[in-house]
């Protein structure tokens, strides 16, 4: 997908727009959803929850203590992505002081506004480029396309928070952590909990040896075939890795996705988990893999974004437009090539990241 639009349909807006650095800065807000009846779901969750706030603040924390948990139920899911840790209560409480504390009313205001803000972008870029109307369609496509791209990922997300009860039975039945289970195969889970007879043979082989689930953890390849997969052995695991992860031609420069438009320069702060918020600093530059609604406490002090995955619909876009900074997402190297500290500079207008110095700094 990311395909067809940086070529495809750049190719046919470059017909009306011309300059290729100005269709860069406004390709972003072609390929937008502008109803919000088709927001994000992480934006959906933050709505829902600005809701609550503006009931709490009239009212008091008190008063809202059902629409939190009904919230809980809804939404403890947003953050699990693949095999991440789900909202708890508190998770929310804290989110919700936060929200009352400042002004809930006016943030559901500017979400409204942010999308009648991008629709007239829209219109005023239709209409000095005189877009065609199957140019213009194109471009209805495309958001359908970043609908559905979320709507994928809402699906994926939840399923995985689901099947985490699942799994930490089976850890708990076999003695070993979550994560660990996380990385048994099919067949190896099967054979451990439906084979009693054969346990202790198996359980030498691979339950009682947890290193090996480790390993797998820190540095593992595998195929699927069918409904299984299999896991490769080091040497061909480390082939695969070479062949998948090639880093970038260039040392000093990332390609990505722009997120929001904008260009600045400053010190890059690599943060890989909530654990490392208080090195973040006002005016830093944000580098991670990728963002939740945990990270808008650091985004909020950034002067601008650069994730390794993410799209125009991701949350890390979502936010920087809300906050008015640079993001470029979908670099996939960001956070290798780029060290804690380094001077980066972000042209967001053109998808692009550039390390300045790579002296860190402090």
């Amino acid at each position: 997908m990311k395909d067809t639009f940086d070529i495809t349909l750049k190719e046919a807006l470059l017909t009306c727009v011309k300059d290729e650095n100005e269709l860069n800065k406004i390709f972003s807000i072609l390929v937008i959803p502008s109803n919000p009846a088709n927001e994000p779901f992480v934006a959906r969750e933050e709505r829902e929850l600005l809701k609550i706030a503006v009931e709490a603040k009239k009212k008091g924390i008190g008063s809202v203590s059902k629409q939190l948990l009904s919230h809980l139920n809804s939404f403890a899911w947003v953050p699990v992505d693949y095999n991440g840790t789900p909202w708890t209560l508190d998770d929310f409480k804290n989110r919700l002081n936060e929200m009352t504390s400042s002004n809930p009313e006016k943030k559901l205001k500017q979400l409204d506004e942010n999308y009648k803000k991008i629709a007239l972008q829209q219109q005023a870029i239709r209409k000095k480029y005189k877009i065609p109307a199957q140019v213009w369609q194109d471009c209805a496509t495309a958001q359908k396309c970043m609908i559905l791209m979320d709507m994928k990922k809402e699906v994926y997300t939840t399923s995985h928070y689901h099947v985490q009860f699942l799994m930490k039975e089976i850890a708990r039945r076999l003695n070993l952590t979550l994560t660990q289970v996380n990385y048994l195969s099919q067949d190896e889970m099967s054979e451990a909990l439906l084979k009693p007879a054969s346990r202790k043979k198996y359980n030498s082989t691979l339950l009682d040896n947890s290193t090996l689930l480790d390993k797998r953890y820190k540095k593992s390849a595998y195929i699927n075939i069918g409904h299984h997969f299999y896991y490769f052995d080091e040497k061909t695991e480390a082939k695969v890795r070479s062949y998948l992860e090639k880093m970038p031609e260039s040392e000093t420069e990332l390609k990505g996705i722009c997120g929001n438009p904008g260009k600045v320069k400053g010190k890059a702060r690599v943060i890989h988990n909530t654990g490392e918020f208080p090195k973040f600093k006002n005016g830093d530059i944000l580098v991670t893999s990728f963002t939740t609604p945990e990270f808008v406490v650091v985004m909020k002090k950034a002067a601008a974004i650069v994730t390794d995955m993410g799209s125009v619909t991701s949350h890390s876009s979502i936010v920087a437009r809300e906050l008015n900074i640079p993001c470029v997402v979908g670099t996939k190297f960001a956070t290798k090539l780029i060290k804690d500290g380094n001077m980066i500079e972000v042209d967001a207008d053109n998808g692009a990241v550039k390390i300045i110095k790579k002296k860190v700094f402090v």
